[in-house]
């Protein structure tokens, strides 16, 4: 088969199906290129997990929730305030699936990953 065909095999699977064959095809990788793309993954999953969510952004968003518990958000900054919100759930769920895969690199539960890295179970900037 084509890498062609395999991608398009790979289609029409479904979402469990397919992250199986995402996780062998990894695991494959691994064990072809040696110890050093593990090096080279964990490093950057390491690298991404311990960036920070913009610290203006992320005091911007609080001064925000604060004026909404008052209720005196302007419609032009509760738009601001979504739109930061969704900046940092966004930001949040990279970093869960950064933590996610390193937990599956070392075969251990995400828990003891966060445990391991001094990381609370809030995941925050």
């Amino acid at each position: 088969m084509s890498v062609a065909e395999i991608l398009n095999s790979a289609k029409g699977l479904e979402a469990n199906n397919f992250e199986k064959l995402y996780q062998n095809l990894f695991n494959l990788r691994i064990q072809r290129n040696g110890i050093d793309l593990l090096n080279k993954t964990e490093a950057k999953l390491l690298s991404n997990i311990n960036r920070e969510f913009d610290n203006k952004k992320s005091e911007r968003l609080k001064y925000l929730d604060w004026k909404m518990e008052f209720g005196a958000l302007s419609p032009e900054e509760e738009k601001e305030s979504i739109k930061l919100a969704e900046l940092y759930e966004n930001f949040s769920v990279e970093r869960l699936e950064n933590l996610s895969q390193l937990a599956h690199l070392r075969q251990v539960p995400i828990d003891e990953i966060m445990e391991q890295l001094g990381l609370n179970y809030e995941i925050n900037g």
